[in-house]
């Protein structure tokens, strides 16, 4: 059968979901909801029989029916703010309330509301979601009005919960035990499992150990057990016990009754002798599963250890969570984007435990030092550390001897310092101390070794509790120090020129401005501007202006860069810096400004003012604009061939990414490959400077040439290589090369999470440039969710700022524009216009977009109209993925078999072509 509604056809048969003819991939739980919802439609369904229906007796979490629910509106362009189709009635269940196109001939009405159904239904007047109630009754608490969301979500911790899950399931041990330290969410994993046995129909208890109670005996079961369990009258000693143990054996299978009773055991090493006794007799008998907590070291000694061992009982130790875990985390329970230094600050707080992420975004919250303005999570002062937190991190500090304080306060305002520095000050022996008491770390930095206080917040109390008098008195200690090894390395001098900062003291402006360039290598642009800001009027030269104009650009103050520039004299400069200004001016106008064709000519102008190697370190630069651009490619890899002869150092480097991009638009991956690797051997060793910031443009043509080659997974090894562990991608070009790695592969979700933040950004800062690239890939990710009214949105919005010029950036966006308006609104014009698109990538010679736009228009209807050039390209272009999108439009026509393409697809996990695929042979 076939369900129709709005624009939306659910064909229950071929387990598909169709918007306006568009296909969708919906999982087959997904679908067992929808089917079962709009089957019952006359009434609410509880989310206890949507479990019994959906799931059967399987033992399932918490989470699974409200997850499910949210991806079936996805699928049917539904929100769990609209609820225009299906409806959340709190406290009871869902409803599905659209109307149905034929409703009367489809088999879900030949149950109605005067019909027995075998079930109890819920009576209706009045309930929010019902009939009459008042519209918007049922709707969720809008976003803005929350703080931290109550539940606390569980993040990153899916394998333990199926761990756990599954060994209840099956019933081969007794329990299991998860252990770690404070702080690593073991109690919210336990209560995940329970509220799972819960819903699944099984008996549930809940055991919490307490210290003060550990000596009385059932005091943890008390609560389980009838009043005459302990009435032992005229009977004593070993007696008494062994009837009391049998009574509350008994009691605890009557409170189970048939079922085998599921236990949360919270702290299972403080429940008192007798509990535990019991507690291990029904594991022992397989009368009962328990979960239990208990929070330890490595080398505590588990409590039941005698059932882990006998292998009665499992053992999971919690591990902290990586980076992009706790990133996740925080984005889920702020309900928001959260700005990425404020992110780094409280992962890095955090150090992988969700237990103190959450009491530092509750205590920061509290103390208004995170706030949301334009729509961005930030922190707006230092993060607060809660009462209880501070308060053991003071009783830690409290412990040390005068000394040991007094070195952890001079490291903490110090951030890190020079080791030879930190010796000179410190005693050997208490530095040894600190060390290994975990209070202090050591790491290397460049060819320096720094010391610094190990955990932030150790270093924000004990900053916030010096007196004046002390503070002032490290900060001379330090500034002394430093001033006689500043000499030696520039990190030192920066950080006495910090001190000097702070303390309003006098600073020379050659030390200013040197620092505020190595602050501004460091990315600290806060600090670049705070340094300049303190140069005299008068001594603002050209490498002033050179540095503010570099920090205005970096924080999106694109207009005031390039005033900052345009002000500079370029012909009264020495080369290296007139090559310098000339880079910046051509960046604003190619990307800040989307001035493509003026970068370029500006560009072509400036090169007749040099010769020999000043020359080719401009000239390498126009390799990589010519390349972006695309529709100078051929010239691009002719000039960076001649430069490649003589060229060295960061000129090699960019004439080598440059001439990787230009091969790579023109559909020639593996010799861009190729050159990529030359281009990260060139570069290996090489520093950042204030113009050549490193290797994101490389790292960018990488990873999208693996992608277009079919290779997935060596493109996210090259993600992986050049982002640091657990992390999101930076802002920039390795965003969107990520996003476009993460959207071939299928994970929708992973594409907004990562590229959501950043746009968010790109807003509020204005430098919608930046944003709009990013806009084309996350706009298509949130169309194949299901969420329509997003992806038109955007798609709008991408069209109102697209500049009229035909180059890649602009096809780029085109492609994801008019794929969208395909699915959403007029396809026969969109398609039109994806085949007038890809023809002008064509006579531009960029091969890479044009593949895209002729995938476009198959996976619109139009597979007849580009089979035959998408395999002449197939012929040109190298790797696997435009043949086989050669070979799908071949199957769309019936002359190949499609099973064969989409089993090659699924083998590369290639589902963004599979999905497609799927879709236009199943209609």
């Amino acid at each position: 059968m076939t369900f129709r509604f709005d624009s939306v056809e659910v064909d229950v048969p071929n387990q598909d979901v169709r918007i306006g003819g568009v296909s969708r991939q919906v999982e087959p739980q997904v679908m067992a909801v929808l089917t079962y919802l709009i089957e019952q439609r006359h009434r609410v369904v509880p989310k206890e029989e949507l479990l019994d229906e959906v799931w059967g007796s399987r033992f399932v979490s918490a989470a699974a029916v409200t997850s499910r629910i949210k991806s079936v509106r996805q699928a049917i362009g539904d929100s769990g703010k609209a609820q225009s189709m299906i409806r959340t009635v709190h406290g009871r269940g869902y409803r599905f309330v659209a109307e149905l196109d034929g409703a009367a001939s489809d088999p879900g009405d030949s149950r109605r509301d005067g019909e027995d159904t075998g079930r109890s239904r819920p009576d209706s007047s009045g309930a929010p979601g019902a009939p009459g109630a008042p519209a918007g009754a049922d709707r969720a608490v809008p976003s803005a009005a929350r703080t931290v969301d109550a539940g606390w979500p569980l993040v990153g911790r899916d394998d333990e919960l199926d761990r756990v899950l599954q060994t209840a399931e099956q019933g081969d041990l007794g329990g299991l035990l998860l252990t770690g330290e404070a702080g690593l969410g073991k109690t919210r994993l336990a209560r995940a499992a329970i509220e799972a046995a819960e819903l699944a129909g099984r008996p549930v208890a809940r055991i919490n150990g307490q210290i003060g109670t550990a000596d009385v005996p059932l005091a943890a079961i008390a609560h389980l057990l009838p009043d005459e369990v302990s009435s032992d009258e005229g009977v004593d000693g070993d007696l008494a016990r062994s009837r009391l143990l049998q009574r509350a054996r008994a009691a605890i299978r009557a409170f189970a009754g048939d079922g085998r009773l599921v236990l949360m055991v919270d702290d299972v090493d403080r429940v008192d002798a007798l509990s535990l006794a019991i507690l291990g007799s029904l594991i022992a008998d397989h009368n009962g599963f328990a979960v239990m907590t208990q929070r330890t070291t490595t080398d505590d000694r588990l409590t039941l250890e005698h059932l882990v061992r006998s292998g009665q009982v499992g053992h999971v130790r919690l591990e902290p969570l990586p980076d992009d875990q706790m990133i996740a985390l925080l984005g889920r329970v702020l309900d928001g984007p959260v700005q990425p230094m404020t992110s780094d600050a409280f992962v890095a707080a955090s150090d992988g435990f969700p237990g103190v992420l959450r009491q530092l975004v509750e205590a920061s919250m509290s103390s208004g030092s995170v706030t949301r303005r334009d729509g961005v999570w930030r922190l707006s002062g230092p993060l607060t550390a809660p009462g209880n937190m501070a308060a053991a991190v003071g009783a830690r500090l409290d412990s040390l001897a005068v000394e040991q304080r007094d070195a952890l306060e001079l490291l903490a305002i110090a951030g890190d310092v020079d080791i030879d520095i930190a010796f000179e000050l410190i005693d050997e022996a208490v530095l040894d101390h600190l060390e290994l008491e975990g209070l202090i770390s050591v790491r290397a930095v460049g060819t320096s070794m720094r010391v610094r206080v190990a955990h932030p917040l150790f270093g924000e109390i004990l900053t916030e509790s010096l007196s004046p008098l002390r503070e002032r008195r490290h900060r001379s200690e330090l500034a002394t120090a430093l001033s006689e090894h500043a000499h030696r390395s520039p990190a030192d001098r920066l950080q006495l020129v910090r001190l000097q900062l702070d303390g309003d003291a006098a600073i020379p402006t050659e030390h200013l401005v040197e620092s505020a360039a190595l602050a501004f290598i460091e990315t600290d642009t806060g600090l670049t501007l705070r340094l300049l800001k303190r140069v005299p009027e008068e001594e603002r030269t050209v490498r002033y202006r050179q540095l503010l104009g570099e920090a205005l650009y970096f924080r999106g103050r694109f207009d005031e860069a390039a005033d900052v520039w345009k002000s500079i004299e370029l012909e009264a400069l020495e080369p290296d810096t007139a090559i310098g200004v000339i880079r910046r001016l051509t960046t604003w106008m190619f990307y800040g400004s989307w001035q493509f064709t003026e970068a370029i000519e500006f560009l072509d102008t400036q090169l007749a003012r040099f010769d020999g190697d000043h020359r080719s370190m401009l000239e390498s630069y126009w390799t990589m604009i010519a390349a972006v651009d695309g529709t100078r490619a051929t010239e691009a890899i002719e000039r960076g061939e001649r430069l490649l002869a003589t060229a060295t150092g960061v000129t090699l480097v960019d004439a080598l990414s440059g001439m990787a991009m230009a091969h790579f638009v023109q559909g020639r991956y593996d010799t861009a490959l190729e050159l990529l690797a030359r281009c990260n051997r060139a570069a290996d060793g090489l520093e950042r400077t204030v113009i050549w910031t490193g290797l994101d443009y490389a790292n960018f043509v990488e990873i999208l040439a693996h992608v277009e080659r079919g290779d997935l997974g060596s493109g996210r090894r090259t993600f992986d290589r050049v982002t640091p562990a657990g992390s999101p991608p930076p802002f920039g070009f390795e965003a969107v090369a990520a996003g476009r790695l993460a959207l071939s592969g299928g994970n929708w979700q992973q594409v907004l999470d990562w590229l959501d933040p950043h746009i968010q950004i790109a807003e509020t800062l204005g430098i919608t440039t930046n944003g709009r690239p990013l806009q084309a890939t996350a706009a298509v990710a949130a169309l194949m969710m299901g969420d329509r009214e997003r992806a038109i949105r955007d798609a709008a919005t991408m069209r109102s700022d697209l500049p009229d010029v035909t180059n890649l950036t602009t096809l780029d966006i085109t492609w994801s524009i008019l794929g969208i308006e395909a699915a959403t609104g007029d396809r026969d014009t969109a398609v039109a216009a994806l085949l007038a698109a890809a023809e002008g990538a064509a006579a531009e010679g960029i091969s890479y977009i044009e593949s895209l736009l002729l995938t476009g228009v198959m996976h619109h209807g139009g597979a007849e109209r580009v089979v035959a050039r998408l395999g002449e390209l197939a012929e040109v272009v190298d790797g696997d993925l435009i043949g086989l999108r050669h070979r799908a439009a071949r199957a769309v026509l019936g002359d190949e078999d499609p099973a064969e393409v989409l089993a090659e697809l699924d083998r590369r996990g290639l589902s963004y072509d599979a999905i497609a695929l799927r879709r236009l042979v199943h209609t």
